[in-house]
């Protein structure tokens, strides 16, 4: 799915995505080590197998939601962009000044990103 940043006033910008936890099944390492950063395959190498795609999709959905908010002011890469869970929430340590926000059901990741220059 294509969704678009939308611009709030000159400073704010939201970025948002969605995304299929199915479409990373079967997905191997190289993939993975070509969207998470060194931290994140680390902790992905950790898990037990069956979480895999799920982490792969909600990492996908959050970089994919930072980066549409962010790039408009930053020129930034997936790997680039880090996330870490902290009590069941995901922050972005790359950036202090991005507030996300990830649900998922069933199948579906949904991701927003809010980023304040």
């Amino acid at each position: 799915m294509n969704y678009k940043t939308t611009k709030i006033k000159n400073n704010y910008a939201i970025g948002i995505d969605v995304t299929s936890i199915l479409k990373f099944q079967n997905k191997n390492e190289k993939f993975a080590k070509r969207i998470l950063t060194k931290n994140e395959y680390l902790n992905y190498l950790k898990i037990d197998d069956y979480l895999k795609s799920k982490f792969l999709a909600v990492r996908w959905a959050l970089k994919e939601a930072t980066y549409k908010a962010v790039s408009r002011f930053h020129n930034i890469f997936f790997t680039n962009i880090e996330f870490i869970k902290i009590n069941n929430s995901y922050k972005c340590i790359t950036f202090n000044k991005v507030e996300v926000s990830v649900s998922y059901n069933e199948n579906l990741v949904y991701a927003i990103a809010i980023f304040i220059e």
